[in-house]
């Protein structure tokens, strides 16, 4: 067995742990570089850390290529100063690793002390959406002539990205999904606390009618 000098092994590990803005799964480790328009990505094997796919991402778009059977696709969505990025690796029509996180340029230089979420309300305000995507009104609810809400559970983190939501007041006919898919594309402005960006907690209610 060939041992790698521990020199090599210490290169290795800092160039990984220098990555500026990284996605990263027990599959993968997406390194995203660039400015204005045009973004930079690389994609490794998160085990033996080789490099397995390379592509170029314009802002507010997709690219897609593949290595072997594995298929990927990058999108890149920027916010002001902030940006978001959407990584899905699938094998045939298998979706094998999906990774989402949001990124703010020059975060690294500046850590912000992690702080557990807050839920909005007395002491905390509700994050204010900036941008709102409107969500599908499904076939089997125009079927049913369906009205009502949706009540959805947002985590938004510190640049005002959903990190997950979940449906906490359900419609069915398909509106519950729809509500979600809507939500997790929405954008808020950071919830200050403490003089501090927080994590934050709050219900959104999405309303359907025909």
């Amino acid at each position: 067995m060939t041992m790698r000098p521990l020199s090599v092994i210490a290169i290795l590990l800092m160039s990984f742990s220098a990555f500026a803005d990284a996605l990263r799964s027990d599959k993968h480790v997406v390194k995203i570089e660039g400015a204005a328009r045009q973004y930079n990505v690389q994609i490794f094997d998160a085990e033996s850390r080789k490099p397995v796919a390379h592509l170029k991402v314009a802002a507010d778009a997709e690219a897609e290529t593949s290595a072997g059977t594995v298929h990927y696709k990058v999108r890149v969505q920027p916010f002001g100063e902030a940006y978001l990025v959407d990584f899905t690796a699938t094998d045939g029509t298998e979706v094998i690793d999906t990774m989402r996180a949001a990124f703010t340029p020059g975060s690294r230089t500046k850590p912000v002390p992690a702080r557990a979420p807050q839920r909005a309300g007395r002491d905390v305000n509700e994050a204010k959406v900036l941008r709102r995507v409107e969500p599908v009104y499904t076939d089997d609810a125009k079927a049913a002539g369906a009205a009502g809400s949706v009540v959805v559970e947002v985590a938004i983190d510190r640049s005002g990205f959903v990190r997950d939501a979940k449906v906490i007041k359900p419609m069915g006919y398909g509106l519950d999904e729809s509500a979600v898919d809507a939500v997790l594309q929405w954008q808020f402005a950071s919830t200050m606390h403490e003089k501090l960006a927080v994590e934050v907690v709050q219900d959104v209610t999405i309303e359907f009618k025909p």
